[in-house]
């Protein structure tokens, strides 16, 4: 089960739990009509689960929180844009999971975890974190979809990150480049702005990557805790 849900919530403040053993540690939001927004988890020792923090629906604000270690990811965001700031994002599956846009990512050391960042909305931002010691610091992945309508098909929907000023590893004086790919594909409107599901087509995805152009030169400390 979930350690924590908040449900059809606002404006509440999860501080100095230690959040353990369980299938979601800590759940935000249910889905539509179930949202959590605006709340502030802060400052909580989240451990031992298979997902540390699950976001389905909602915008809250993630900080100053230990989520290390946990099975399959620290933070997963499936949908709504929330800031996830100055954490220790340890010894996780993946440490940061993003399936949304407009996110912030900001001043979060994420160490030793199978993969540090995954992300496959789009439109995040992700600057000045520690990103160390993770077998895979970051990969991305972007779907390009193209409308099917009454003419020739067009791209809809062109997005990117936007990396800056993250410290990797080591000093660096050159840019540091983020793996990702590129899916496409396509959909077509119904009426009334309905639409079918995207199909892609059978190509393999595209090899893509990001740029961080000023990776820091040293690490930065970043508190955590209450």
């Amino acid at each position: 089960g979930d350690g924590i849900s908040l449900s059809g919530v606002r404006y509440n403040k999860i501080s100095g739990n230690t959040i353990e053993s369980n299938n979601k540690g800590l759940r935000l939001g249910l889905g539509p009509h179930s949202e959590a927004y605006n709340n502030e988890i802060f400052g909580n020792i989240i451990s031992n689960n298979v997902d540390g923090i699950e976001q389905n629906m909602g915008y809250n604000t993630i900080a100053y929180n230990i989520i290390s270690p946990n099975k399959e990811n620290g933070i997963h965001f499936v949908s709504c844009a929330s800031d996830i700031e100055s954490n220790s994002i340890l010894n996780n599956g993946r440490g940061i999971y993003i399936e949304t846009s407009e996110c912030t990512i900001s001043d979060n050391t994420i160490s030793n975890n199978e993969e540090g960042l995954y992300l496959v909305g789009g439109n995040n931002k992700i600057q000045k974190n520690n990103i160390l010691n993770n077998t895979l610091h970051a990969h991305f992945r972007y779907n390009y979809l193209i409308s099917i309508i009454d003419g020739p098909p067009f791209i809809d929907r062109s997005v990117r990150d936007t990396w800056e000023e993250n410290y990797w590893d080591d000093s660096r004086s050159s840019p540091q480049k983020i793996p990702g790919e590129i899916r496409i594909g396509r959909y077509k409107l119904i009426y009334f702005g309905d639409i079918r599901p995207p199909k892609y087509f059978p190509i393999p995805p595209i090899p893509w990557f990001n740029i961080d152009w000023h990776p820091a030169q040293e690490p930065y400390s970043i508190k955590v805790g209450i």
